[in-house]
């Protein structure tokens, strides 16, 4: 959660948020194993509702944050549990984004 994105980075979230104004959005995880066949990784990786309000600084920093977290869930106690209960736990898990 402490990690920083690079201003390349950072200037395509910015040109994101630009794009779509101030609606609100959810941030959530796509994953190989999470989509996959016989998992049901409901409720084991987050999913970050941003209200999307204020300015443009707020927004970017709400906007990361969500990132952040979702990116984390994937390394929670009831993923990880859940991911060696199913015997998955030795696979690569590459999580994505979608907004």
């Amino acid at each position: 959660m402490d990690g920083t994105f690079s201003d390349a980075m950072r200037d395509r979230f910015i040109r994101i948020i630009e794009y779509y104004g101030q609606d609100p959005y959810i941030i959530r995880s796509s994953s190989i194993l999470e989509d996959g066949f016989g998992n049901a990784f409901a409720g084991k990786y987050e999913s970050v509702f941003c209200v999307n309000r204020g300015s443009l600084d707020e927004r970017l920093e709400e906007f990361e944050h969500a990132i952040k977290v979702v990116y984390a869930s994937s390394m929670s106690m009831s993923a990880l549990d859940y991911r060696k209960r199913r015997g998955l736990d030795k696979r690569d898990e590459q999580m994505a984004l979608l907004r």
